[in-house]
């Protein structure tokens, strides 16, 4: 199954339609997925679970996938093998998106994309009733790379601003954020 860290770079915003992500399968290979990225001209920093803080900057630092993980109740096994074995992590960030990858034996466990409050923006007045087309061709785009894709929390006004998807492209399953008004307004987390 592909994954494509998908409609960021098409559909959320014109001015970065080139898919810089190319596949990305969960289970895939860290050191493919590594070239694929350098190739693209992608700025990489690796982070080893053993490096002076690794864990803390792999899984705390913003955009926090232990974080996102815990709130949806995700199996991991980051800590599993400690102190012998532990996660290798790769974080990117490229015009204002953040991406944060996490391998378990070389083999990609979960990736956390975050996009831009500034690719989200109105593309009309704020009143306008299209004022929020990116967002939706945004969530159109991931709920189509799933089989199942569902509200799982609103608002007191009925406005849904978590989304789970099951059984999609990438070979896991995915949690979705909105975060109204924050820098990093969509929150994306596939997982296995």
């Amino acid at each position: 199954m592909i994954f494509s860290i998908l409609l960021f770079f098409s559909s959320v915003s014109q001015a970065a339609s080139v898919n810089l992500f190319d596949p990305l399968t969960i289970g895939g290979s860290a050191s493919k997925i590594y070239k694929g990225l350098k190739k693209r001209g992608i700025n990489v920093k690796k982070i080893h679970y053993a490096d002076q803080n690794g864990m803390a900057i792999g899984l705390l630092e913003s955009p926090g996938m232990l974080a996102m993980m815990n709130r949806h109740q995700i199996k991991h096994r980051f800590f599993n093998r400690l102190p012998q074995k532990g996660p290798l992590f790769y974080r990117m960030k490229y015009r204002g998106y953040h991406v944060v990858m996490a391998f378990m034996e070389n083999k990609l466990a979960a990736t956390l994309v975050t996009i831009p409050r500034e690719a989200l923006k109105a593309t009309k007045a704020p009143f306008s009733a299209k004022r929020l087309s990116s967002l939706k061709t945004s969530l159109a785009s991931l709920e189509k790379s799933c089989r199942i894709f569902k509200p799982i929390q609103k608002d007191k006004y009925g406005n849904t601003f978590q989304w789970s998807g099951y059984l999609c492209d990438h070979g896991g399953g995915m949690k979705v954020e909105l975060h109204p008004g924050e820098e990093n307004m969509l929150y994306i987390l596939y997982h296995g």
